[in-house]
């Protein structure tokens, strides 16, 4: 396998714009990740053997998408706004949390009559839904009619909408004020998720599937990563005038590495038992009934805990697409520049 070989120009945007049009039009694209690396892998030959792109695409780039994303039924059953809201929740949610955190904390506030002013975090919220559902339509329009237009863009429209939500939050003095109790908020939050989860639990059939679809992705996205690394790091070596590293010196150098790297899921662990327990045992301590310190905490765990999952999961699984990776190398008797998904 030939190594640092990227798609350029036609090639490029032609793969750009089939990502963006399972985005667009609500593919679960986890599913898809697999049949897009295979895609990609076909441009690349393509490119490299000097093969005409309509031989792969055809002419009509829309009609290669249309005919692509069909060959599965992977479309949402739910609209994007619905996703988007939902997203919204759960940040409404820890922010709520957070907030009624620093309001005991501080002693401002009793634990159930804590307040906080929601306005600017739903005028955010709507905002953000909006300009969300407006950029969908625009690069909708834009994608096939603008040469130019491809997943960059769409990020970066991406990237503003966070930005600006954000600004409205932290900078719109002169909203009038919404103030409502945190727990109360919290509940009705906390029930929407949930009815959330239930209504779409049908999407959650094929879990199974999709983290296998994920791990494979992830994996080859490493393997790309580390072929790129060995190649860098014996450039350097090079300029050092040090002898170059070879592909099995490269993968014992990884597997000791990977050791080392281990030791950070035992640091999540103890970060995250001390911020909880610190906060339920201070908490304890300023005197309050212990009705309030239970309610306090299970607040402080079910913000601080999707928090550590989500940390501990994404770390977890780079951990295990690295043992996996050295693993079957070792198992293959073959080197990293040699490793073939396939």
């Amino acid at each position: 396998m030939e190594v640092n070989i990227k798609l350029k120009g036609s090639y490029k945007r032609a793969y750009s714009k089939v990502q963006l049009y399972g985005y667009l039009y609500e593919h679960n694209m986890e599913v898809w990740n697999q049949e897009l690396e295979k895609l990609k892998k076909q441009l690349i030959e393509a490119q490299q053997n000097e093969i005409p792109l309509e031989e792969i695409v055809g002419k009509d780039l829309k009609e290669f998408c249309h005919t692509y994303y069909s060959r599965q039924n992977t479309k949402s059953s739910l609209p994007e706004w619905v996703r988007i809201l939902h997203r919204f929740v759960i940040l409404s949610f820890i922010i709520c949390g957070l907030e009624l955190i620093g309001a005991v904390d501080d002693n401002t506030q009793s634990l159930m009559k804590a307040t906080a002013d929601l306005s600017p975090l739903l005028l955010g919220g709507t905002v953000g839904i909006v300009i969300s559902i407006i950029a969908e339509k625009i690069s909708k329009r834009c994608l096939f009619r603008y040469r130019w237009y491809d997943m960059k863009y769409y990020l970066s429209v991406s990237v503003l909408e966070i930005i600006l939500m954000f600004w409205i939050i932290m900078e719109c003095p002169n909203i009038k004020e919404l103030q409502v109790p945190i727990i109360i908020t919290m509940v009705i939050l906390g029930i929407l998720i949930i009815g959330y989860r239930y209504f779409n639990r049908n999407q959650k059939a094929d879990k199974k599937q999709k983290k296998v679809q994920r791990q494979i992705r992830l994996q080859s996205e490493l393997v790309s990563s580390w072929q790129k690394r060995f190649v860098n790091m014996n450039k350097r070596r090079a300029k050092k005038g040090k002898p170059l590293m070879t592909g099995e010196e490269y993968l014992i150098f990884l597997e000791k590495e990977n050791r080392k790297i281990r030791y950070i899921d035992f640091v999540l662990v103890i970060f995250y038992l001390m911020i909880v327990l610190g906060s339920i045992l201070f908490e304890m301590q300023s005197g309050d009934k212990m009705s309030d310190v239970v309610i306090f905490s299970v607040i402080i765990l079910a913000v601080e805990t999707p928090i550590f999952l989500f940390c501990y999961r994404v770390f977890r699984n780079g951990e295990v697409a690295r043992e996996n990776v050295i693993q079957d190398c070792k198992d293959r008797g073959i080197t990293l520049l040699e490793y073939d998904q396939e």
